[in-house]
């Protein structure tokens, strides 16, 4: 399963589209989207999400 967004903590800063190896995070709009076919659960966007906005399902 992929990592899970909360948009009411997600700041779209945009680090975790740099940190994540898959590229499977990417700013759309308003939105952090999570391409789940990507997502290898390693957890480094996790890890380094300031605002905690990310949570590994």
């Amino acid at each position: 399963m992929a990592v899970r967004v909360d948009m009411t903590l997600c700041n779209l800063c945009g680090g975790c589209t740099y940190i994540c190896e898959q590229e499977a995070l990417r700013i759309e709009g308003d939105l952090l989207l999570v391409d789940e076919a990507r997502c290898q659960d390693c957890g480094e966007c996790v890890k380094n999400c300031a605002a905690g906005a990310l949570v590994a399902a």
